[in-house]
Order: structure tokens, then C-alpha cells, then sequence
């Protein structure tokens, strides 16, 4: 599993709105500026006149948001000065943004349409002007991700190939990735075109609430791996120094402390965070209402484990948000995991390793799961 240098995924939008998504494949190339990587580093920004309050808004939270989880700093201009990004009305309608920033003195616009108003729809663009392409470009895509032909235009089959300039790097696919575009981007017939290789990740693709933490920890490898060069490193969990404070750890969701060394604690009503199989070949437990759980559930090494959602009765609606049950099955705890919402009634999955993490959020007293794990061999 190799995460790519580039990518944020999107909300699931209307088949409208997905029309209106469709990117320039600009793809990174020698003439575009290198990635600049000095501490501080400053991008100078304008917003186009004419552009309504709401959105100008909206796009300064955007920026604002990627300032404080990046190295990067923003500063904006009035429209007319030399500037790095232009956030302008797009004269197509499309949301349309080439990938990477232009030579020096030259401006890479960012056009704005109805597909791409909130914060994180332009902070996905955003991404895309700092260089990330869409998550199911990565190189390692197609172990992943299956691309369904049949439903895309012929027209718009480039649109799903993979760029050249794409790079693997240490960071793994993430389905949950800002990114990542939904299952039905581009379709011909109103039919996905594509489906994910492991199917019960489908409920998290296209979110677009706002970055992953490898959507974030991508921006930080590429623009400020500089800046903690002389802090060591003892981040656990795929964490990484904070550009903003060196001596402090950036943690995937689920993990807490200065390394990343805990588990969030949960609710005492949960019971034992940590699970194990003991002498038994199975084990079943339940948890009954609004609360908030995280649990560990570990087997031997060189084993995997088998978990059960014999019954569930959790919060309705997209799995977007974090609410219901998250099932993080992949070695690498730090991608999203596979989400259910809703009524679910025996679903089974198996873990890469012998380690899995399953958070359970509850709103209502009637909210409940019944979970079931076993050992199964590698």
C-alpha cells in the first residue's frame, strides 16, 4: 500500500455538481516552480472583485485552515498585484484548477464555480494548485481502485488516466483522502465509474468534510519537511513533527500525546478499551447507547482477525462525519477506515495484521452494536 504524492478528497455532490468537478489534468512538470520548502514560506493570494461576500468568506477560511496545519503561510493582496493564487468566477462553470504552482511571477488561477463553494471544496482546490493530483491517480491505483469504462465517456477516459509525473512515497492509498473523487465522477449514464477493490470501503469515498491526516501530512512532506529537519523524530503511529511546533507530534485521529503514545481515552461505559481473545476462539460484546468508544482489538502476531458486526442500530445518513462504527482494518492506522451507518446486520471483515481499531459513536439511547472477533490465519 503506497500513498502518491498528491490528493484530497470531495463530499458526495449531485450528478450536476459532479459535471461541474471536472479537473484541468495539468500535470506537474520541470517548467512549474519547485516546491519551495523555506520555513515560512509565504504564498501571496488575491480574490477576484466581484466574487459574492459568502464565498470570498469562505475562501479565506479555506486558506486559513491549510495555514494552520501547514508550514505555509498565505498573505492577500488587492486584485491587480503580482500574486501566486487567484481565486476568480470561473468563465466555464467548471471548478478548474491545473495542478501545481506556475513559474515565478506567473499566477495559477483557481476557478471557482457551484461544485467547489465550501471550505472544503476550495481547499481541494487549493491542494490541486500546491500540486496533489486526485487520490485515484496515484500510481498504485489500480490495487485500490478499478476504473468502470463502460460508464465514462470516451472523451473523458484521460480524465482516469494516471499521470506520469505521479510519485509514490511513503504514505498509503486512502480511501477517506479529500482527494479522492466520488464513485460516480464523470458518468455517463448515472452509474459509478469506479468501485473500490475492497468494496466495504465504498462509504467513505468522496467525503468532503475536509483534509485527511494524510491529505495534510502530504503538504507537510513536500513543502515543509525543512523545517523540523534537526528535531528527531520519535513520532509513533505515523505521526510526524508539527511544523508549527517541532517538539510536538501531528497524530492520525485515534491517537493523543506528545508521540502519538495513547489511544483517546473513551467513555468508562464502554468497558476495557483493549481487547484480546484470551483461551476463547471467539468473542462477543455489545455497547448499548450515546456514547463514545474506541477499542483495541489485538491477536497474537502472524495472525489476522476476523470481525463481525453481528447487529447494529447507529445514526442514519452518509458515514461522512464521525458517527457510527469506523473499522480501521489496515495495517497503517493512520488512512480512513471502512464506516457503517444505519441498520447493519452481519458484516464481516478481515484485518491485514493482527491489529484492528473500531470506534463507535453513538447519538441516541437506541443507538447499539453487537461485535463479534475470531482469529484467522495470514
Amino acid at each position: 500500500m503506497k500513498f502518491i504524492l498528491f490528493f484530497v478528497s470531495l463530499n458526495f455532490l449531485s450528478l450536476t455538481s459532479y459535471a461541474k468537478e471536472r479537473k484541468a489534468r495539468n500535470v506537474v512538470a520541470s517548467t512549474l516552480r519547485p516546491y519551495p520548502t523555506a520555513p515560512n514560506y509565504q504564498l501571496t493570494y488575491d480574490i477576484e472583485q466581484g466574487i459574492q461576500a459568502t464565498l470570498s468568506a469562505n475562501i479565506r477560511q479555506a486558506v486559513q485552515t491549510i495555514q494552520q496545519e501547514t508550514c505555509l503561510t498565505f498573505s492577500e493582496q488587492t486584485a491587480g498585484t503580482p500574486v501566486d493564487l487567484s481565486f476568480v468566477n470561473s468563465p466555464t462553470g467548471l471548478c478548474d484548477t491545473a495542478i501545481g504552482l506556475d513559474a515565478p511571477g506567473t499566477t495559477r488561477g483557481i476557478h471557482l464555480a457551484s461544485g467547489c463553494t465550501t471550505v472544503p471544496e476550495i481547499m481541494r482546490e487549493i491542494a490541486h494548485a500546491l500540486g496533489l493530483y486526485n487520490e485515484e491517480l496515484r500510481p498504485d491505483r489500480n490495487s485500490y481502485i478499478r476504473i468502470l469504462y463502460q460508464n465514462v465517456l470516451t472523451a473523458n477516459f484521460s480524465q482516469f488516466t494516471i499521470p506520469a509525473s505521479s510519485k509514490a512515497n511513503s504514505l498509503n492509498y486512502d480511501y477517506g483522502s479529500l482527494m479522492h473523487s466520488p464513485l460516480n465522477y464523470l458518468t455517463s449514464n448515472g452509474q459509478n465509474t469506479m468501485e473500490p477493490v475492497f468494496r466495504k470501503y465504498a462509504a467513505v469515498i468522496g467525503q468532503r468534510l475536509g483534509f485527511s491526516f494524510n491529505d495534510l501530512k502530504l503538504i507537510n512532506m513536500e513543502y515543509c519537511s525543512a523545517v523540523c529537519a534537526t528535531t528527531a523524530n520519535n513520532c509513533r503511529a505515523r505521526g510526524y513533527p508539527n511544523p508549527r511546533n517541532c517538539g510536538v507530534c501531528k497524530c492520525p485521529s485515534f491517537y493523543t500525546g506528545n508521540t502519538c503514545q495513547n489511544l483517546i481515552t473513551h467513555d468508562s461505559r464502554c468497558g476495557a478499551q483493549l481487547r484480546t481473545l484470551g483461551n476463547s476462539r471467539k468473542v462477543t460484546f455489545t455497547v448499548n447507547g450515546a456514547l463514545q468508544c474506541l477499542f483495541k482489538i489485538r491477536v497474537p502476531r502472524g495472525n489476522r482477525i476476523v470481525v463481525t458486526i453481528e447487529r447494529a442500530r447507529l445514526p442514519g445518513g452518509n458515514c461522512f462525519a464521525a458517527k457510527g462504527i469506523e473499522l480501521r482494518m489496515f495495517n497503517d492506522k493512520s488512512v480512513s477506515g471502512a464506516k457503517y451507518c444505519g441498520a447493519v446486520d452481519n458484516v464481516s471483515l478481515k484485518s491485514e495484521m493482527n491489529v484492528v481499531l473500531l470506534r463507535y459513536n453513538g447519538a441516541l439511547p437506541r443507538h447499539m452494536m453487537r461485535i463479534s472477533y475470531r482469529r484467522a490465519q495470514q
